[in-house]
């Protein structure tokens, strides 16, 4: 809109100098939302048409010379599933045993230089951007763990030992996986889920493998996640640096951290990589099993963060370093509708003068986008001052 355009609607006061308000141009609140948005019809994978985490309004009437902008209200509906589709993999290790003593005998170390890429193996929950229950018969759908809404402990367990021994590209994920290798438990004492590695043993009872959860941070997981993606596509498989399913799960070690050290039986410590200390289950067969360090994680996101195109360097945060409208607390779970009424007077000052379209981004507590169904909705309210 040119100069003489907007000398039209914001003529100049001959008497005291000062702007009449526009009353096309100047609303004091301004509402946007998902469904008037334009979706996109061809993205590069099919979960990116069924949902969005970003969409755009453009204005039907522009709104000129803005002082200052804040959000009043949003409300969403948050159709999606317990656990992020980014953090559905569970990864342990299957160690080789180095034994010790007479056989047969339960001091058997694990042979810790093995802790490689190789000696790693995963339980995953199906994706509820890719796999479907209608892809397969009612019969065989029943077998998989699929991620989607957990009420409780039990039902992601459940869910987690369907996975343990049946996953429908077993095939292709080769030996990253193994049919049931392992299983989880649920303590309701303690309610807290128990991670167990199979007792397999060679007709001389020695065992043969020692199992460990890997850290959320092992610096083995890169590789293997790539080589995951590499098999079935990013698509399939979508990894968070630092998140993984064993850290949804209650599973805390970080995989790096050296002050947590290894079973040592008297001896000097064979290994020469940090793993966390399990020195007091003993004998051997009793540390097959790991309680979780921690109460499973089934919220997506206590928080959205909206980002907005037109608030430019008003805010900062640690996810992305500018245009941040607000963070919006969650209070209710999944398949709720989140009301978020805002209580501050705080204007962003930083804005654009004249507003055309706006483009909203909604991201979760780890800096990932929130991928919300096309069937959700999202409303953005804003305030506005002249």
């Amino acid at each position: 809109m040119d100069e003489e355009t907007l000398a039209i609607h914001f003529p100049t006061r001959t008497d005291d100098n000062d702007n009449f308000k526009s009353f096309v141009f100047q609303p004091e609140r301004l509402s946007i939302n998902s469904r008037v948005a334009t979706l996109p019809t061809v993205a590069q994978y099919q979960y990116q048409i069924q949902n969005f985490n970003q969409f755009t309004n453009n204005l039907k009437s522009p709104v000129l010379r803005v002082k200052s902008l804040q959000l009043l209200r949003a409300t969403m509906s948050l159709p999606i599933p317990s656990i992020p589709n980014s953090q559905t993999t569970f990864f342990y290790y299957r160690l080789p045993i180095k034994g010790s003593g007479a056989s047969p005998s339960p001091y058997y170390d694990p042979d810790y230089t093995q802790m490689t890429s190789a000696n790693i193996k995963i339980v995953r929950l199906l994706s509820t951007y890719t796999y479907s229950p209608s892809r397969y018969t009612t019969a065989t759908a029943a077998t998989y763990g699929f991620n989607g809404i957990f009420q409780d402990y039990q039902s992601i367990t459940d869910a987690l030992n369907r996975a343990a021994v049946a996953d429908p590209n077993s095939a292709t994920l080769g030996a990253y996986y193994t049919s049931g290798d392992v299983s989880f438990t649920y303590d309701a004492t303690s309610q807290k889920i128990i991670f167990s590695g199979t007792y397999i043993k060679d007709i001389s009872g020695r065992p043969l493998y020692y199992y460990i959860p890997c850290g959320f941070s092992d610096p083995n997981l890169p590789a293997v996640q790539t080589a995951l993606t590499g098999l079935l596509g990013s698509t399939v498989f979508q990894f968070e640096t630092g998140y993984t399913l064993n850290k949804r799960l209650g599973y805390l070690w970080n995989g790096v951290n050296v002050n947590e050290g290894a079973p040592n039986y008297g001896g000097a410590p064979n290994y020469t990589y940090p793993i966390p200390d399990f020195a007091g289950f003993l004998p051997w067969t009793a540390k097959n099993s790991y309680y979780a360090d921690s109460y499973a994680d089934l919220v997506n996101t206590q928080n959205v963060f909206v980002y907005c195109d037109i608030v430019g360097g008003s805010t900062q945060d640690t996810n992305i370093t500018d245009n941040l409208l607000a963070v919006v607390p969650l209070t209710n779970g999944q398949l709720g509708v989140q009301t978020f009424q805002s209580t501050l007077d705080c204007p962003l000052m930083k804005v654009a003068n004249n507003i055309y379209e706006i483009s909203i981004m909604l991201m979760t507590d780890t800096g990932a986008p929130l991928w919300i169904p096309v069937n959700g909705f999202v409303n953005i309210e804003f305030a506005l001052k002249y």
